[in-house]
């Protein structure tokens, strides 16, 4: 790949990930069906995005289990990957030198992870707390501003057709070779 396609697919890359945060809060457009102001707002489906979603037990639960697999997976990767060179990619050109170090270091922290998580999953115990603040979305403020500013409504629909458009097109570029 040379440089032209590494950007056209990052740009893609970008282009997906517009699309969905807009797709994200556009969502409240398609579940906010009311015409009274005493009608329920479409919270119940906006609060999914709202929910906490707890694993901790079923993986302490089974740790061993969950700290094979994510060894398994770093390993995995390792293996598939040896013949680039691990910490040096000679082959690789110096545009994907970055991304090749990022991959390496997440899986090497990966099998860092998992062993804690094999042998003594307490020691995660800080880094889970940490992790674990929350952060609420406020869906009534959100809602609120949606129903009272069409304007608004339509700019994210448009913004949300011309980031699928733009990624649609730039695809369809790369695909006939312009």
């Amino acid at each position: 790949m040379n440089p032209s396609d590494l950007f056209v697919l990052l740009v893609l890359v970008v282009l997906l990930v517009l699309a969905l945060a807009l797709a994200g809060v556009g969502g409240g457009l398609v579940l906010d069906r009311t015409t009274g102001k005493d009608a329920q707002s479409g919270k119940a489906g906006l609060d999914l995005l709202n929910r906490q979603w707890r694993i901790e037990r079923r993986i302490y639960r089974h740790h061993r289990l969950a700290g094979l697999l994510i060894i398994a997976a770093a390993l995995f990767f390792f293996f598939k990957t040896w013949h680039f060179g691990l910490f040096v990619p000679g082959r690789l050109p110096s545009t994907w030198q970055l991304g090749w170090g990022l991959l390496v270091g997440g899986n090497v922290l990966s099998l860092i992870i998992g062993f804690i998580l094999l042998l003594r999953p307490s020691r995660l115990k800080p880094v889970e707390t940490l992790s674990n603040r929350w952060i609420e979305l406020d869906i009534e403020s959100l809602a609120h501003i949606l129903r009272e500013r069409p304007r608004l409504r339509g700019t994210l629909i448009l913004l949300i057709s011309l980031v699928c458009a733009a990624g649609f097109g730039t695809l369809l570029l790369m695909l006939i070779g312009y």
